[in-house]
């Protein structure tokens, strides 16, 4: 028996490396984030918010963010969300099984380390438009609550594709309502 390492082994130990240095990473930028906010007297989904309103780049929409009152949603068996507040957003008319249903699909532009990324809600349990504000808060089936900024609606490089596999998956059933 040898004791050096094969080509494969030592690929897969770099690997394991470099995955553990990015969960350090992430956990650390995250840690950071929710410290600063804090001393800004905002809670984390409040300070991402000032920061897509001031156009900043962060790269940390990955962050989650807990309910105030931890509370677990009975249907979706997880915890809600508060304040997502997506780069681009549309509105989805579904048709399922003769149901009829609104979903946000909503996209985030990727930095340095991170790709893109999209996320399709649960379905949309009220929306509250307000013409004089610049935002539309929208409140989910499983009890998450999006901040839609009006001028982010439509598709992007983040959610584009994700729309288009769905059309070609669903056909008619899936449409994009616009506000």
């Amino acid at each position: 028996m040898s004791d050096k390492l094969t080509d494969a082994e030592i690929k897969e130990l770099q690997e394991k490396k470099q995955a553990i240095r990015n969960e350090l990473y992430d956990l650390v930028k995250e840690e950071m984030f929710k410290a600063s906010s804090e001393l800004e007297g905002m809670t984390p989904a409040e300070a991402l918010d000032e920061m897509v309103r001031f156009g900043e780049e962060h790269g940390l929409y990955d962050i989650p963010v807990q309910p105030k009152d931890n509370k677990e949603d009975e249907t979706m068996h997880m915890l809600s969300e508060e304040g997502i507040t997506p780069d681009s957003w549309v509105i989805l008319e579904v048709n399922h099984e003769g149901e009829q249903f609104q979903k946000i699909l909503s996209g985030w532009s990727g930095g340095y380390l991170d790709g893109d990324s999209w996320r399709l809600s649960s379905p949309i349990k009220e929306m509250n438009i307000d013409i004089d504000s610049d935002k539309i808060k929208v409140y989910t089936e499983s009890g998450s609550w999006y901040n839609l900024y009006k001028d982010y609606q439509g598709l992007r490089m983040s959610n584009y594709g994700i729309y288009n596999q769905l059309k070609e998956q669903h056909g008619d059933k899936v449409e994009i309502i616009e506000l």
